[in-house]
């Protein structure tokens, strides 16, 4: 029998973290507190980022400004394409914060896009549009999103 746990090396560690719970039960809460700790504990000096889809920021914005003496910079869309020009736009200017509040809307968009997209093959197969994305359906997606192209319009304004 192999060990699977190994020694881990020395190369800095990123914190990506996923909170699940009902509506109000405290996950935006709960991940920027703990933003502002990690923040605090590695003497983070640029301000924290947020992308925001459902209006979350308003409710934390006050903690984030008195924990870490910074107001929360960000932006608030459902698009995916803007939370890419988010990711990219922290890169450059050395944020190392992120909160991403929800995923969900971004990934109901990449869904119906990718939907649409089938639909739109299928059609011209004269074959009947589906209602909802099947597993062989993923393939294609995860093939062309490994090269950077899905082949899928995605609108640029909040849905």
């Amino acid at each position: 029998m192999t060990n699977l746990l190994q020694k881990m090396d020395e190369e800095q560690g990123w914190l990506k973290a996923g909170f699940l719970g009902f509506a109000g039960s405290g996950k935006t809460y709960t991940a920027t507190l703990l933003a502002c700790l990690l923040k605090k504990h590695f003497n983070i000096d640029k301000p924290m980022a947020m992308f925001d889809t459902e209006g979350g920021a308003v409710y934390v914005k006050k903690m984030v400004r008195t924990l870490t003496g910074q107001d929360i910079v960000g932006l608030r869309s459902r698009c995916f394409q803007d939370l890419l020009n988010v990711t990219k736009e922290i890169d450059k200017s050395g944020i190392q914060i992120l909160l991403v509040d929800s995923v969900t809307h971004i990934w109901r968009e990449l869904c119906d896009a990718w939907l649409k997209k089938i639909n739109e093959q299928r059609r011209d197969r004269n074959q009947s549009p589906r209602s909802r994305l099947e597993f062989q359906d993923w393939g294609g997606l995860k093939k062309n999103g490994e090269n950077g192209r899905t082949g899928i319009s995605i609108p640029n304004a909040m849905s």
